[in-house]
């Protein structure tokens, strides 16, 4: 797979490579009366070449273009490369999965709480890919033959090696499909993405696996793509959606950005927000890259070790005239390092400069979420791809393979070997210069709207040490439009506010590591989480808003903009309504969480703008009545969805009836609220007080109604 930038004035960039492995090849029969194909296997030198050349990839991008400036709309192209070593474009017709659905999302999530199921042990670690961000669940059906795809179901999910065209008319009613092999384009995905069904591909020795659960007695999975990472439960897990029309979301003067972190979800999910806020390098390293790089950049040496030590361990065999135990500490030294080296091999295949292979791969991560957000905002400014770089504590690069020759033991990690301070360190100081050529290397492509962002900088005088050392590596703060912005996550980024404004373009409150660090309180420990809550010690406290306030105002004074990009507006609306009312430049949300954020954002600024202060009040109170009758319902309306889901055709009809009541209130309850800061943006309301109790009994007649029907639906088992 190519991913090709188009936005570049000056050319057209491969900015992602992806190559799978091939074992089967379709050829011409040849000779013996034999007439059509046959499908051999691939030899074994081409199983792991592209089958395109670079040069190709560039010629079917321009007539990509071309073909799509022709018809004035996207389109679905199919092409073919000939024996002679020809281009041809043989078929376009106009694209219909995305330009149907246009701007309508279908927001998925879990009912229940991911970390509690996986503690339950029912998630099923696979290699997949995850297409789309749907929830699919049904019975699970292992067939490895299309001659016994007659055995499938409506709602079933599909576990097979791989699909081809003879699957679709099989495929219309399923609840998922799961395959062996396969990537982004194959077969299984582009016709899930149709048909709109949740999809893994690529998950290696899936049917051995899921063959031994259903031995085990599983009969029902969930497939789970809705984080853009490719989970199966191995029980029916309860789930929901909304369906959004982002086109339909109102304007912001504060910008409303995503947080990313996966490079193929920022192709779906920055559509819409006005950029992202915390592109994290650590999914790029940790998923697609997966070695530590201080390995990478001493392979060699890695290399000469493993051979000294194998030298070293014959003489002593020699001496002893006998083999090592297999348990001797030196011994299994010897086969560690072997199997690192061997991971090594095999993930840097291809490249034999393994920090140019480090470079590489974050470049492309880098650049593919940068062209996934990028666009040109209302305001005629560009939406920002703001990249921290990489946060690993100690003992999370530990985990990376070669990660136990490079790194020690840390009572507390959060607090230890992490952020700037690994960059200012010899022990690390070269592996961030490859995260700054990456960097580089991915703005050199076109993708200018990439900003830098430094993470846990301790004090101004480590963070002008890593401003020269960017330097070097040819990233000049105000060269070439390129920005530095910091995160604010540590109190002393707070207290001298004034002096890293002087040093950086803008901070990213950190809203996690700030409260923890101002009450001095770890943000893991079960036992502070109640305590944190009773006694304000948490985000929303007097506390972590003071601090906000002085950094928002102190920055900008000096001209310097502030965002967030913590979990706390995510999860909070109020904390978010005070960080509008305090004028932040931009909120950094988690996509699922985007578009209610956005709403919230702009029911804010209205307020502020259009109402006198003894009126403020009273409408925040409105609307978090209102939020709070939807959150009351949202579990048991989606209990009902999937309830409905589970019958199929044959719907219980006062199921059916109660699932449309719970339905019809949550998207009143909504255009109620909606309606109610419209017409304050009007601006033509005379009296309050009329205005107010005209909508609050419509709220009310819910609040009594609401109660009724949660009892009502408890013949269902729904408590």
């Amino acid at each position: 797979e190519f991913i090709v930038f188009k936005h570049d004035p000056k050319q057209l960039r491969i900015i992602r490579r992806e190559l799978v492995k091939k074992e089967k090849m379709m050829i011409f029969s040849q000779g013996g009366g034999k007439i059509g194909t046959e499908v051999i296997p691939v030899p074994e030198e081409k199983q792991r070449k592209f089958c395109v050349s670079e040069k190709e990839v560039m010629i079917l991008a321009e007539n990509a273009q071309k073909i799509r400036d022709h018809y004035g709309r996207p389109m679905d192209i199919e092409w073919a490369v000939g024996n002679n070593g020809k281009v041809y474009i043989v078929q376009a017709r106009p694209e219909t999965v995305h330009s149907m659905k246009g701007d309508v999302e279908e927001i998925f999530y879990l009912l229940e709480d991911p970390i509690k199921l996986t503690e339950e042990g029912i998630l099923v670690e696979n290699s997949g890919i995850a297409i789309g961000r749907r929830i699919g669940f049904g019975n699970v059906k292992v067939i490895e033959s299309i001659k016994n795809a007659h055995l499938l179901r409506e709602g079933d999910i599909l576990v097979t090696e791989e699909t081809n065209p003879d699957w679709t008319s099989y495929m219309q009613n399923l609840g998922g499909v799961i395959t062996e092999r396969g990537g982004p384009t194959c077969h299984a995905a582009i016709v899930s993405r149709e048909l709109n069904i949740a999809s893994i591909v690529g998950a290696d020795d899936i049917v051995q696996i899921m063959k031994e659960k259903k031995r085990g007695g599983t009969n029902f999975v969930t497939i789970d793509c809705s984080e853009g990472e490719p989970r199966i439960w191995l029980r029916d897990v309860e789930y929901d959606f909304d369906t959004i029309e982002f086109a339909k979301l109102p304007e912001t003067k504060t910008k409303v950005l995503v947080n990313l972190g996966i490079p193929k979800g920022a192709l779906s999910a920055g559509k819409y927000p006005d950029g992202t806020g915390l592109a994290r390098l650590e999914f790029i390293i940790n998923d697609e890259i997966q070695v530590h790089p201080n390995t990478l950049i001493d392979f060699e040496a890695l290399v000469m070790r493993y051979d000294i030590l194998l030298d070293q361990r014959n003489k002593i065999e020699n001496i002893k005239k006998s083999d090592l135990y297999h348990k001797d500490p030196f011994n299994q030294e010897i086969f560690k390092l072997k199997q690192t080296l061997d991971k090594v091999r095999e993930i840097t295949f291809g490249y034999d400069d393994k920090e140019e292979f480090y470079v590489q791969k974050l470049a492309e991560g880098i650049a593919t979420i940068a062209a996934g957000v990028w666009k040109t905002l209302p305001d005629g400014s560009p939406a920002e791809c703001v990249v921290r770089l990489s946060d690993f504590k100690t003992n999370e690069y530990a985990n990376l393979i070669g990660g136990w020759i490079y790194e020690g033991e840390e009572n507390n990690p959060m607090l230890g070997f992490r952020g700037c301070s690994r960059y200012v360190h010899d022990e690390f100081q070269q592996a961030f210069m490859l995260e700054l050529r990456a960097i580089k290397k991915a703005r050199d492509w076109g993708l200018i709207n990439i900003i830098p962002m430094l993470p846990f900088c301790r004090s101004p005088e480590e963070a002008r040490r890593i401003m020269d050392i960017m330097k070097s590596e040819g990233l000049v703060r105000g060269q070439d439009g390129l920005k530095v912005y910091v995160m604010a996550e540590i109190p002393s980024n707070i207290i001298c506010a004034d002096i890293f404004s002087e040093i950086f373009d803008g901070f990213s409150i950190g809203s996690n590591d700030l409260t923890q660090l101002t009450y001095g309180v770890g943000r893991d420990n079960e036992k502070m989480i109640p305590l944190m809550n009773s006694y304000k010690y948490n985000t929303n406290s007097e506390a972590i808003r003071r601090s906000v306030s002085h950094l928002i105002k102190t920055a900008h004074e000096y001209g310097r903009k502030v965002g967030i990009c913590g979990q706390a507006p995510s999860d909070d609306p109020d904390f978010l309504r005070f960080l509008v009312q305090e004028g932040i430049d931009s909120i950094s949300l988690n996509f699922d969480t985007f578009a209610k954020g956005r709403i919230n954002t702009w029911r804010t600024e209205i307020i502020e703008i259009k109402l006198e202060a003894e009126n403020k009040s009273k409408s925040y109170e409105f609307l978090i009545n209102c939020d709070d009758l939807i959150n009351e319902i949202r579990i048991p309306r989606g209990k009902l969805h999937n309830m409905v889901r589970k019958q199929g055709k044959k719907v219980d009809k006062k199921l059916s009836e109660s699932k449309d009541q719970f339905d019809e209130i949550f998207e009143n309850i909504q255009a109620i609220s909606n309606n109610f800061v419209k017409e304050i943006d009007q601006g033509q309301i005379t009296e309050f007080s009329n205005f107010f109790s005209k909508f609050n009994s419509q709220i009310t007649e819910y609040n009594e109604k609401i109660p009724i029907l949660k009892r009502e639906i408890r013949k269902f088992g729904i408590y």
